[in-house]
């Protein structure tokens, strides 16, 4: 039976935290033992950059630059059950929110449903708006891609 690691990538340094200048970031996943750095990408983009208003993009097999494993998931069905509830959440078209905030909504639907471990909210809202070198202190990992 397949394994798999749910992530949070995060690109870019983050240094601007100003809402919309922060870095960008998005869902991954990929196959354990797979060392090809390749997965499924799930972001949202700026699709009408005026008013701020995301679309969703999901990228299969495509590059992954920077995965920090946050979750395992342990058959197709747990995959696809993530999948689906990522794939649901709305992306923003308000003005305010971004792609951090979504990625933060995606975490919160993903723990209510109890697909990844209780706390993974607390610690990914916390490191909101923070530079990506504040997000490597604080879990161990470099979150900040090197290329794009």
């Amino acid at each position: 039976m397949p394994s798999y690691s749910l992530s949070i990538v995060v690109y870019g340094s983050g240094v601007d935290t100003r809402p919309g200048h922060g870095s960008h970031w998005g869902l991954a996943i990929e196959r354990h033992g797979d060392d090809s750095g390749r997965g499924d990408l799930h972001h949202v983009i700026c699709v009408v950059p005026e008013r701020r208003w995301y679309g969703y993009d999901g990228r299969l097999d495509t590059q992954i630059l920077s995965p920090s494993s946050e979750a395992t998931l342990d058959s197709d069905k747990h995959k696809r059950d993530v999948v689906k509830t990522i794939a649901a959440e709305k992306a923003p078209t308000d003005g305010t929110k971004g792609c951090q905030d979504w990625v933060l909504e995606c975490v919160c639907a993903l723990e209510g449903e109890e697909l990844i471990p209780s706390g993974t909210l607390a610690l990914v809202e916390s490191l909101r708006r923070t530079p990506a070198s504040n997000i490597a202190r604080v879990t161990g990992h470099n979150w900040e891609a090197r290329a794009r």
